[in-house]
């Protein structure tokens, strides 16, 4: 089965990097990480941009993962009205939410506000209302799949006339006190004091950072240098966190993708994998491209070594940075491998016009996108 391909018009981010893909592309290509005292976190300029939106009073209430959308949905080229937006997030307004309940707890009265402002659509209506958008709007979760589950619902949403114009992606701000409880219960954190505390696919490998971040694409019909031309994705059922030995759904969610595109493995010049730098999961991923490539797998490139894992929010990032990979034909260094591994300096790419884009979620929810550079 093949399907008309889904054009990229453009894309945006936020990441500790600072504003723009092009802001971590260069940390990426430099060999620099953005990650210190087991965090990663946007800049001050970013912090102080983030509060100036608060001034306005249609976004004084709103918590830090909306204003996060709205800010970076107004640095893209304006859209047409009938646009839709389907952005995700794994937490959702966790800063307010936390907050809410602990005066909840108090037996402090709550504000008018609290329900807009906590319900998860909140986040993906306050970019509609902001861009004076008409189109769908809707919010997904799919924990740390959801920016790529958005694209694929976007690709899904535009082949099923909702419009022909969708702006889709990944929105995360959960670096909160219960977030980081959460996260170091589930015993994935990372601890390392080395330079690059999250490494992964390295043997010395000790779990994820938590990051935050933000990821915008807009998807539309009409033509252009970018494409999205296939799609696919699948549950585990072994596991409660859904991490199987070899990747099962996974695996599945390629498989599907390429067959979705009319292709075969051997397609695929470039990989930009999940790679959050889990012992169990890193393996997991290796072990289905193995299977999946018989062993001769692709150039991988991962990037949360740089910016951190910004859960729902990664795997939109991981498009963009997929994109730009393709154009500039070049991955970068991943500095934290010993010297003498294929992966530890710059390489060129040879063909460089497809890419696959992984993700893997807790839950079992795993996702793969075929990007082509035309």
């Amino acid at each position: 089965m093949s399907f008309s391909p889904v054009y990229i018009q453009a894309y945006s981010c936020l990441s500790p990097a600072g504003f723009g893909i092009q802001t971590l592309m260069v940390s990426l290509m430099e060999g620099r990480t953005h990650l210190q005292s087991g965090l990663g976190s946007l800049p001050a300029e970013l912090d102080r941009d983030l509060e100036r939106l608060r001034t306005e009073k249609a976004l004084k209430d709103q918590d830090r993962v909306a204003l996060m959308g709205v800010l970076l949905a107004r640095s893209l080229p304006r859209m047409d009205e009938d646009t839709g937006v389907i952005v995700g997030s794994s937490r959702g307004a966790a800063a307010s939410i936390e907050s809410f309940i602990a005066q909840h707890l108090a037996g402090q009265r709550l504000r008018p506000s609290t329900s807009p402002t906590t319900t998860a659509s909140g986040i993906s209506s306050a970019i509609s209302r902001d861009l004076k958008l008409s189109g769908p709007s809707f919010f997904l979760s799919a924990a740390c799949s959801t920016g790529l589950f958005a694209v694929i619902q976007g690709v899904a949403s535009i082949r099923s006339s909702l419009a022909e114009s969708f702006l889709v992606g990944g929105i995360e701000a959960a670096n909160t006190p219960f977030t980081r409880d959460m996260m170091a219960a589930t015993k994935v954190l990372s601890t390392s004091l080395q330079e690059y505390p999250c490494r992964p696919g390295a043997s010395d490998r000790e779990g994820m950072v938590l990051s935050e971040g933000a990821g915008l694409i807009h998807l539309s019909t009409k033509p252009s240098s970018l494409a999205i031309v296939g799609i696919g994705a699948a549950t585990e059922s072994s596991t409660l966190t859904g991490v199987s030995e070899n990747g099962d759904a996974l695996q599945k969610a390629i498989h599907k993708a390429l067959r979705s595109a009319g292709l075969n493995p051997g397609a695929i010049d470039l990989i930009v994998g999940h790679g959050a730098g889990t012992v169990r999961g890193d393996e997991s991923e290796m072990n289905a491209y193995t299977a999946i490539f018989s062993g001769k797998i692709p150039p991988l490139v991962f990037h949360k070594w740089c910016g951190g894992h910004m859960l729902g929010a990664s795997a939109a990032l991981s498009v963009m940075l997929a994109s730009e990979h393709l154009k500039n034909s070049e991955t970068p260094p991943h500095p934290y491998f010993e010297a003498s591994h294929v992966m530890r300096e710059k390489r060129r790419l040879g063909k460089n016009n497809l890419a696959l884009i992984t993700s893997m979620g807790f839950g079992g929810s795993a996702c793969a996108v075929l990007v082509k550079n035309l």
